[in-house]
């Protein structure tokens, strides 16, 4: 019967050749390629749609003021927010006095008792008064925990840290039209500018927009197109007032967890977590004020007067050339003008006050409304930073097109785009750049997000950036000290998990994500520090700010290691591993992650100590600790590396994170060449991890750790496929800027991670070693780098490879005299140095070079196969 119906369907469908479907039209016709020579510049990209979502709109920053630029020509609309306006909640708590439990713990971990031991240290912290109270006003039910079962309450940390908050949206409409061609965005990196192209019957207009370094002020420019004249209104949003944009709200709905764990202020901006609402703030007003031609929009507001005497004020200065300017509805209504000049400053006053907020306003009234000149004196601290460090990988034509013509090829090809990869390459260090102001890009946590924000600062060349990270962190020490002191006992550092402006305080605390018992952040952080030294040869940073500090996460493990294992090794207990709790407590023993950042701290700080003739009496006791260290695991079917040096814990492999192959990236201790049998084992870690169940849960950060440790494994296929989801699965929005999660959630992680990722394909390096090319994928065959620093020394002045005609060239600029081994792991059929040929048996040469003295590099190389790895 079912046979019969399929053949009546068929014979009624008979002569039918296609399916009927519809192409949506773009609600603006874009310009077409052949005419965007002239307004894209190669150090800069361009879209073909106005922004919908926060994620899509164009940034521009200056390291303190930021905006998102949405890009409709009619009805615009700017998101600003400021590094430093955040609400605290709560005054800063003092962590808990734990330490007196920490037997307790200890003996209940020994005895197997994982699922029991996260509710007996909550109950010990809520005996705190304070911290009761805090967890009766913000327990929340959290769908998103898999280990509710094991505790008798859903308890999560409370929010006492500082939540960023935006300052204000900008709205500026005018009367529409329907037949708009020639649209455009374009975001310049070299001036910072972004610009809104389009023509309608009225000829060509330009909007432009960027933040100014120098002048700390937000500058945009409405000009009428020749022979008209500008009619717009103008409108602020006191964002404060608002829980959330419906954005939020989705997103939120979709996972209650989120409502009260991300702050999301880097992205949206939000003004507060969705739970919160205005909590934290005490009121938000507006004025409005005309001079003449001028006009001023000032939105101002006080924190909450029991916890802080700081506010916040934003003004917005409107300055025109001809026409007038007037107020209707709280909104400014501009006509007959030529141009209006914008000019947005927005600070944190330490003690809000009429006349703090009087001088803010008086400070933007002097500054000269001069858009070109404040554009140029832009470009003149920007342009240098950005052009230190460059990437080529495709042609001039091709770096023309639109993000979202590249996210269409990149979807309808097996391979790699390349102008997208040179695109993100740049836009991650325009964000690192403009990111870091008086704080560094700090969104997230310590634990992954941060460090992944900040990862291409050393290699990319940005010290003066990587420099702020470090003064934040180290500004925290003495709060560090104090956590280290009451939750365990010791002393030393012991670090939040949470980058906060007003504390160091560890602050989260819970039976789900016992973040108290994170112990490698201090070490993971002081991992860049350490990359800092190895790329710039600055003894002195290494004398009075790494040994200080590695010293003092030492003294910590001297105090933190005191039992023994039935092994004779140490025991690294209580520690915390994220999400790989399924079948237990998240309470644990011997984290592999937390082993191999305590060797890395302890043998740095010996290495630190030789090379700088430092004798110090606790050598021998850094020597016996290292010696003591648990051996690390391997799962006894597939030989891969396990989570946790303990055999009571079991593999679980369904999360998002690889904590475990931290001596591979970020760290350098596990090689092929040094340590084989551990490279094959985390090699086969990181294959048979999943996608962390579906795409829709995926978040980026694990994409990213194991996209590391395949380039660091110059497991270049694998490295190749990650690189695929992470471009086509919707994790790079029209704007560049990056998602967390698959198509939602913007987050800066990829942002900062990207160009870190591309340099480390093209180049690898560890003290005494340089190796060229060593994880490039095939489908990057042809490119260009400039301006890259070695973690030995050393400048890369420039790489140039064709794996196409097997060619490659390269220049080393040594910073100090040294002996290294350079490696080309592809193999070489000639090689010359300085244009003498060389002789190479193992595909590798031992260079002398002297500092200061370039060292030219040419090579035709062998043809480029599949035996990957070894």
């Amino acid at each position: 019967m079912i046979v019969v119906n399929l053949l009546i369907l068929s014979s009624l469908c008979l002569g039918q050749t296609s399916l009927n479907y519809v192409q949506p039209k773009a609600k603006y016709a874009p310009m077409p390629i052949s005419k965007r020579a002239d307004v894209v510049p190669r150090m800069g990209f361009c879209s073909t749609t106005p922004a919908m979502k926060s994620g899509d709109a164009m940034y521009t920053a200056n390291g303190s003021i930021k905006a998102l630029v949405y890009g409709d020509p009619y009805a615009e609309r700017i998101d600003f927010s400021h590094e430093s306006l955040y609400v605290p909640n709560f005054k800063p708590l003092e962590p808990p006095k734990i330490a007196h439990i920490l037997p307790n713990v200890r003996k209940m971990l020994l005895d197997g008792k994982f699922r029991e031991a996260p509710n007996f240290v909550m109950e010990e912290i809520v005996k705190n008064p304070l911290y009761a109270e805090q967890f009766n006003k913000n327990i929340i039910q959290d769908t998103y925990d898999r280990t509710t079962l094991i505790r008798p309450s859903s308890t999560e940390t409370p929010l006492m840290g500082s939540n960023l908050h935006a300052a204000f949206n900008m709205y500026i409409n005018s009367t529409p039209s329907d037949n708009v061609r020639d649209y455009l965005r374009v975001s310049d990196w070299t001036t910072g500018e972004t610009c809104i192209y389009w023509t309608d019957e009225r000829g060509a207009q330009v909007r432009r927009s960027f933040v100014s370094r120098p002048a700390q002020v937000a500058c945009h420019l409405l000009t009428a197109p020749k022979g008209y004249t500008l009619s717009s209104t103008i409108s602020l949003d006191q964002i404060a007032e608002r829980i959330s944009s419906d954005e939020v709200k989705s997103l939120a709905h979709e996972n209650p967890f989120l409502q009260q764990y991300f702050s999301l202020s880097w992205s949206h901006p939000l003004i507060l977590p969705i739970k919160y609402g205005r909590r934290g703030i005490e009121f938000v007003n507006m004025d409005t004020q005309i001079k003449k031609n001028e006009a001023y929009m000032i939105v101002k507001g006080h924190y909450d007067k029991t916890i802080t005497e700081a506010g916040f004020v934003g003004v917005v200065r409107v300055v025109l050339d001809r026409g007038s300017i007037k107020v209707e509805d709280g909104a400014l209504v501009i006509n007959g003008a030529n141009k209006a000049t914008i000019l947005t400053m927005i600070e944190r006053l330490p003690r809000y006050s009429e006349e703090g907020v009087n001088a803010v306003k008086s400070r933007l009234a002097a500054l000269k409304a001069d858009y070109e000149v404040l554009l140029a004196e832009n470009a003149k601290v920007l342009a240098p930073q950005i052009t230190s460090s460059t990437v080529r990988l495709c042609s001039d034509y091709e770096a023309l097109k639109s993000v979202e013509e590249l996210q269409v090829e990149q979807i309808s090809t097996v391979e790699l785009s390349a102008p997208l990869f040179e695109k993100l390459y740049q836009m991650g260090r325009f964000f690192l750049i403009n990111e870091t102001g008086e704080l560094p890009p700090a969104q997230g946590q310590w634990s992954t997000n941060v460090n992944f924000q900040v990862s291409s600062g050393n290699i990319t060349g940005l010290h003066e950036q990587m420099e702020v990270f470090f003064r934040f962190f180290e500004s925290k020490f003495d709060d560090f000290r104090l956590n280290a002191q009451n939750i365990f006992g010791c002393r030393g550092i012991l670090a939040s998990v949470h980058p906060n402006m007003l504390t160091g305080y560890q602050y989260h605390f819970s039976s789900r994500r016992p973040y108290q018992y994170w112990i490698p952040c201090a070490g993971w952080v002081f991992n860049e520090y350490w990359g800092y030294y190895l790329t710039t040869a600055d003894e002195t940073f290494l004398r009075e700010r790494v040994v200080p500090g590695l010293k003092e996460i030492a003294l910590f493990y001297e105090d933190y290691l005191t039992d023994i294992g039935p092994d004779g090794r140490y025991l690294f207990y209580p520690g915390f591993q994220a999400e790989n709790h399924e079948n237990r407590g998240p309470i644990v023993i011997n984290s592999t992650m937390d082993v191999m950042v305590c060797r890395e701290v302890l043998t740095n700080l010996l290495t630190a100590c030789a090379t700088l003739g430092i004798s110090d009496p606790k050598e021998d006791k850094w020597c016996d600790m290292l010696s003591k260290l648990p051996a690390l695991l391997l799962d006894e079917t597939t030989g891969s590396l396990r989570e946790f040096a303990w055999n009571d814990i079991p593999e679980e492999l369904q999360h998002r994170y690889v904590s475990h192959h931290y001596d591979v990236w970020p760290g350098n201790a596990i090689t092929w060449e040094e340590t084989p049998e551990l490279a094959l084992a985390v090699l086969k870690s990181n294959r048979k991890r999943g996608l962390t169940s579906t795409m829709e849960v995926a978040t980026v950060q694990g994409f990213l750790q194991r996209l590391y440790t395949a380039i660091r494994l110059k497991d270049s296929e694998y490295a190749f496929f990650i690189l695929k989801q992470l471009f086509e699965h919707g994790f790079v929005n029209h704007s560049l800027l990056t998602n967390f999660y698959s198509n939602r959630l913007m987050w800066p992680d990829a942002q900062g991670a990207f160009p870190s990722v591309l340099a480390e394909m093209a180049v690898y390096s560890k003290p005494g070693l340089i190796e060229l090319l060593p994880a490039m994928p095939g489908a990057l065959a042809k490119g260009e780098f400039t301006g890259l620093c070695l973690y030995t020394f050393a400048k890369l002045e420039y790489l140039n490879w064709d794996l196409n005609k097997n060619t490659m060239s390269a220049r080393i600029l040594p910073l100090k005299d040294q002996t290294i081994t350079l490696r080309i792991r592809q193999g070489c059929e000639e090689l010359s140095v300085d244009g003498v040929s060389q002789f190479s048996q193992r595909n590798e040469i031992t260079l002398n070079l002297k500092k200061g003295v370039p060292v030219d590099i040419s090579a035709k190389l062998k043809p480029k196969t599949n035996l990957a790895f070894k």
